[in-house]
């Protein structure tokens, strides 16, 4: 679904030429660098899969009040609150204010309406029919259960599975569900074959075997052709609001986590530009455009964009003059689908980057 982001600069900062003409501080920079993972590198375990998930708002990371920094934590342990928050995000299932349900979850905590939710649903039971212990870390054998009573109308998890680990025989809790879910590779075992079921988890697992699980959703009622119109649609609508000075309401519309974020930075200061005197004129070309859907789920899409154009002219009250020719917002586009706000834009990759 997702591949890595090589830098801060990407299509909007060669379409606008921001760097050029303009070193003030965002206004939107604490929203921005939220979406930057300070303490993990690429090579990393799961460095992927979190880089996507935080880039699409389904998790986020930790503010180092000191440095500034955005912190992911992948090695700290995972209550079972926070998993059942990623679990609600990811599948993009919009929260409800119901009664409360359980004791210890309280109406005033923000994992309130994500709990009641999963409950609702079938997805979480308590360790008695009143108490959930929110706060209580996740163990990896709780995770493979709420993964599989979560997916197991939207995955084909065979009927019967055999012991796959030689630590889980049938009597262990919640040994169904774990051959289940490793029958399928969505959870794995350790280097001695052993799955460990009463280990606590930690974030990073969480986030693969979440991003595990949407991976085996094969199957999807959406057609391409409206994931391909709706990336078309954003285009055609961006690039009439290029004439505009550009229009924050189409990105608001069409985007959101990253590419919300950046977005919007950048329209700010293309507008610092004007308000200092700049002349600026922006187009595209979308005459040759081509879209073809590379991945698709009930969820998640991924739309390659080909034959794209954009065209930039700045001229600063000096009369410098600096023009630019991009072919930048050629590439894959990443979109997520939510049951409140429908599908949405919210990373995009140039193609060579593959």
């Amino acid at each position: 679904m997702h591949y890595i982001r090589t830098g801060l600069v990407i299509l909007l900062s060669f379409l606008l030429g921001v760097g050029a003409f303009s070193n003030n501080a965002s206004a939107n920079e604490n929203s921005l660098q939220s979406y930057y993972i300070s303490d993990m590198d690429v090579s990393d375990f799961g460095f992927g899969e979190v880089n996507d998930f935080v880039s699409a708002d389904i998790i986020d990371g930790f503010l180092d009040s000191k440095t500034g920094d955005m912190l992911f934590q992948p090695n700290k342990n995972i209550t079972r609150a926070e998993f059942t928050k990623i679990l609600i995000n990811a599948m993009g299932i919009e929260t409800n204010s119901s009664s409360q349900i359980f004791k210890d979850v309280s109406p005033n905590k923000w994992y309130f309406d994500y709990i009641n939710t999963a409950s609702s649903l079938g997805i979480v039971n308590g360790f008695s029919p009143d108490q959930f212990q929110p706060g209580s870390f996740i163990t990896r054998g709780q995770m493979a259960a709420m993964i599989v009573r979560a997916f197991e109308d939207t995955i084909p998890f065979p009927a019967s599975v055999g012991q796959i680990f030689p630590d889980v025989p049938s009597h262990v809790r919640f040994a169904d569900e774990i051959n289940k879910a490793a029958s399928l590779g969505i959870i794995q075992g350790h280097r001695d074959n052993t799955f460990k079921p009463g280990t606590l988890a930690d974030r990073v697992q969480a986030v693969v075997i979440m991003y595990r699980a949407l991976s085996n959703e094969t199957e999807s009622s959406v057609e391409e052709n409206d994931v391909a119109s709706f990336v078309q649609e954003f285009l055609t609508n961006e690039s009439e609001a290029f004439s505009k000075n550009i229009s924050i309401e189409v990105y608001n519309k069409y985007t959101t986590g990253f590419y919300n974020a950046y977005a919007t930075d950048i329209v700010r200061r293309n507008n610092e530009l004007i308000d200092q005197g700049y002349e600026v004129t922006l187009s595209s070309d979308l005459t040759n455009m081509k879209t073809s859907v590379e991945f698709l789920t009930n969820r998640f899409a991924e739309v390659k964009v080909t034959g794209t154009t954009n065209y930039g002219k700045y001229v600063s009250p000096e009369g410098k003059i600096k023009e630019i020719n991009s072919t930048m917002n050629n590439g894959y586009y990443f979109l997520k689908k939510t049951e409140k706000d429908g599908w949405k834009i919210y990373d995009q990759y140039p193609e060579e980057s593959k």
